[in-house]
């Protein structure tokens, strides 16, 4: 009877350590298995990468622009098949869902009274499809790896020895795409002068943010120069008069449009709140973020990474001022969860409304795989 006793005693102490094992990661457990269930449905073959062709290419073909990841690859091997690619960049997928679930709990934990409204902003940010496409296959490989340097670049900003890992982490980014410049960099760089002025312009943090904007304006020229963008400049104009261009960006401005009006005046009261005139700047320029994408507006076809972009940046500069506890920040933060909580049916109905595009989106390879035995059963 005393073996029983023990046993089930021991049983009940084994089940009780591992809840609490979970409890601690709980956070990260919930985002990492959302976001993998996510990334299965639009999981594609490597070959439907619009830049595919660009990974069996690497630095021995000459230098040129995009061809950082491909020579990446190579270490490797230098025979590339499409099965190592396709491991490699899926692998690459799990690494990224596994980093950005790491980062969110961490936020979310360390919010203090700030908990629940960063909670319902990190769901905001999961149910957009443009935002959670950061971490699956409906941004090619080239955009999420921008994406993964652009959260290794905030990371390293909050450690004082790390920070000098930016300038390379900014290299590796633009020669994965010169277009980083635009679509991503002016996040990192509003981030880097808030950082300044918080270490009250030390010599140190002014150094980094020099070294940092050097290497960008050199890479960016060149790749700028040397790879006929300005050429196509006049043939994307052109296609600017087409009547469906117009009706998807006006489609993305009115399904967004919610989104941007609450960054708006989160942006806007947290100018408001400061009493010192360089951090109204700061603020100021979160507010006017989305406006650095119109260079990229003009010069690409592909407007999904852009539409991305515009709504990332606006994410990662909120989640980055909480963490770090921004005071005017916190403060207009604080009035938005107010609202929030005295009007909770409309909050939720704004993340169903977030996430009810999930649906407008083509599912991938896998899914079809998985999904076309299973119809063809219950015909």
């Amino acid at each position: 009877m005393k073996d029983k006793t023990e046993v089930l005693r021991n049983s009940n102490s084994s089940t009780a350590g591992i809840f609490q094992k979970v409890e601690k990661i709980k956070y990260e457990l919930a985002i990492f298995t959302f976001l993998t269930i996510v990334f299965l449905p639009t999981y594609n073959k490597i070959t439907d990468d619009i830049y595919a062709s660009l990974l069996f290419l690497d630095y021995r073909a000459g230098f040129g622009p995009r061809l950082f990841l491909g020579s990446l690859l190579s270490f490797f091997s230098l025979s590339k098949s499409s099965l190592l690619v396709e491991g490699l960049v899926t692998t690459f997928g799990i690494i990224l869902i596994l980093f950005a679930s790491l980062l969110s709990g961490n936020l979310i934990r360390n919010a203090g009274e700030a908990k629940e409204v960063t909670i319902y902003f990190v769901l905001l940010f999961l149910s957009l499809p443009y935002t959670a496409s950061a971490f699956n296959h409906r941004l090619s490989f080239f955009d999420r790896s921008l994406i993964f340097f652009t959260l290794l670049s905030l990371v390293s900003l909050q450690n004082k020895k790390a920070r000098w890992l930016i300038p390379p982490v900014l290299l590796m980014a633009l020669l994965t795409d010169h277009f980083f410049i635009f679509l991503y960099l002016p996040v990192i760089a509003i981030l880097i002068l808030h950082e300044v002025y918080k270490g009250s312009f030390s010599f140190k943090i002014i150094s980094l943010a020099l070294v940092g904007f050097a290497v960008v304006f050199v890479i960016s020229a060149y790749f700028l120069l040397t790879s006929h963008e300005l050429d196509k400049l006049t043939e994307s104009l052109g296609s600017l008069k087409t009547f469906a261009f117009y009706k998807q960006w006006l489609a993305y401005v009115l399904y967004v449009s919610p989104i941007f009006t609450m960054f708006f005046l989160i942006w806007g009261r947290a100018a408001k709140n400061s009493d010192k005139k360089f951090e109204k700047f700061i603020f100021s320029l979160c507010l006017f973020l989305p406006l650095s994408g119109l260079p990229v507006f003009l010069f690409l076809s592909n407007s999904f990474r852009l539409k991305a972009a515009l709504l990332i940046g606006q994410f990662f500069l909120l989640f980055y001022f909480l963490h770090v506890k921004n005071e005017a920040l916190s403060n207009s933060v604080e009035k938005t969860a107010i609202y929030l909580k005295n009007h909770k049916y409309l909050s939720l109905a704004l993340l169903a409304y977030s996430a009810a595009t999930f649906f407008a989106f083509k599912t991938g390879y896998l899914w079809d795989l998985i999904l076309g035995p299973l119809s063809t059963r219950l015909l």
